[in-house]
């Protein structure tokens, strides 16, 4: 079995001083939640989180939700989530007109991303909002939607960062050659420049681990930066009842957006350096790779011997109820990874690098395997693969992880005392009328 990683400790013994039974109810109040993307269907990072929030806030309050559209697919969507806002503004950014925003930019110190997240028809629509409305506070999703209520004061602000993105910015970097780098790394210190700055113009500033808010006490930011981490849907992400576990083949499973950086150097690097290993030992083992869009790069790993590439599925849970072992063989990594979360959650025992546990805190106590070495993580997986016993106490202690650690639940009642606190202040200072 492998040794925990020390560097995980603190999120491992970090505690959240507003979760619990006892954080106190927000009095009903008129939100205006921003996304950076439509928050439905939750079945990526991104979208989850927001999705969760934006659910949970509108059971009490009166939620006016705003956001991006990236995806044309994504219109036929917006059914779902005017079943729990009260108004819904959106506007559509186009691929062309982000990339020649961003282009704009590179003359200023505005981040790239920021300004291809900049939509003049959804601020125009968002100050017309705030005009009409007059919401109490404001919950900004990501860092690049901060600009939409830059000098609003007349309600209380509250920015989740989730991650601090200007680090993921370094990583790439330090992973390509120039000219990207050049590119990456000029982001970066453009990014943390940003979230600084973006942190000090709200009320509060949340980000899912305690990692994440040294880095941004660490680029200079003096706000009060509160943890709030990721939560799972336990309900839905389950091991399936009375079933087998002899069921499963001798298969391995790795889920995400296979268009997505981090994802497929992670499956290109397992494919590589990992699942031969694991094949030499294991002849009939099968590497599902599951997700959404996969790159040129990851459709072609389905040629090499007992690999499966699925492209989009409508639900994961079959291939993770299928496999023996999941996998997580990230080398570039920010916050809390949704796809760790639901695989502990189904019962399924997981082996990742470190930075794919980062904020998470999850030891070999909790069902994790955590290694950076292609041979150890093979290791682990073999190990994982042949002994039922060993599969069985992991998962088991995977699902507990998550139930005492991760559920929504626990999320929601930390996001209403933060927002009860910011609007507590302003109403203090005259500017919310209670």
């Amino acid at each position: 079995m492998l040794a925990a990683d020390p560097s995980l400790e603190a999120d491992a013994h970090f505690h959240h001083p507003l979760a619990g039974p006892q954080a106190p109810a927000l009095f009903p109040v008129k939100i205006l939640c921003l996304c950076h993307r439509i928050p439905y269907p939750p079945d990526k990072g991104d979208k989850i989180r927001s999705f969760h929030q934006v659910r949970a806030l509108s059971k009490n309050h009166r939620v006016h939700l705003a956001f991006l559209i990236d995806d044309p697919a994504d219109r036929t969507h917006l059914d779902a989530v005017e079943r729990f806002s009260a108004t819904v503004d959106w506007a559509y950014r186009g691929r062309q007109a982000s990339m020649a925003r961003a282009a704009f930019a590179l003359p200023s110190r505005t981040p790239f991303s920021v300004a291809a997240f900049h939509s003049p028809t959804l601020h125009r629509k968002v100050r017309d909002r705030i005009r009409a409305e007059r919401p109490d506070a404001a919950l900004v999703f990501s860092t690049a939607m901060a600009p939409y209520v830059r000098g609003e004061r007349g309600m209380a602000k509250v920015l989740d960062l989730v991650d601090a993105d200007s680090a993921k910015w370094r990583s790439y970097a330090d992973s390509h050659t120039p000219p990207l780098s050049w590119m990456y790394r000029e982001e970066a210190k453009r990014l943390s420049r940003y979230e600084v700055a973006a942190v000090e113009d709200f009320d509060e500033a949340i980000v899912v681990s305690e990692a994440e808010a040294e880095l941004l006490r660490a680029a200079g930011s003096r706000r009060e930066i509160t943890v709030i981490p990721n939560g799972v849907d336990v309900e839905y992400f389950q091991p399936e009842a009375n079933s087998p576990e002899t069921a499963a083949e001798p298969a391995v499973v790795f889920c995400g957006a296979m268009d997505y950086l981090p994802n497929v150097d992670g499956a290109r690097t397992f494919a590589a350096e990992v699942f031969p290993l694991i094949r030499s030992k294991e002849g009939t083992c099968t590497f599902y790779i599951v997700g959404r869009n996969p790159t040129a790069a990851v459709r072609k790993l389905a040629e090499l011997p007992g690999i499966v590439v699925t492209g989009s599925v409508p639900d994961t849970r079959p291939y993770l109820r299928r496999s023996r072992v999941a996998v997580a063989p990230l080398r570039i990594a920010r916050g809390i990874q949704n796809k760790v979360l639901e695989a502990m959650a189904m019962g399924l025992p997981i082996v990742g690098t470190r930075v794919a546990f980062q904020g998470i805190g999850a030891t070999s106590e909790d069902g994790a395997r955590i290694s950076d070495s292609p041979r150890e993580m093979a290791e682990a997986v073999l190990e994982l693969l042949k002994s039922p016993e060993a599969r069985r106490r992991s998962g088991a202690r995977a699902r507990q992880f998550v139930m005492e650690r991760h559920r929504w639940e626990g999320h929601h009642g930390m996001l209403e005392a933060l927002l009860q606190r910011a609007c507590e202040r302003r109403i203090a200072a005259g500017e919310v009328t209670p």
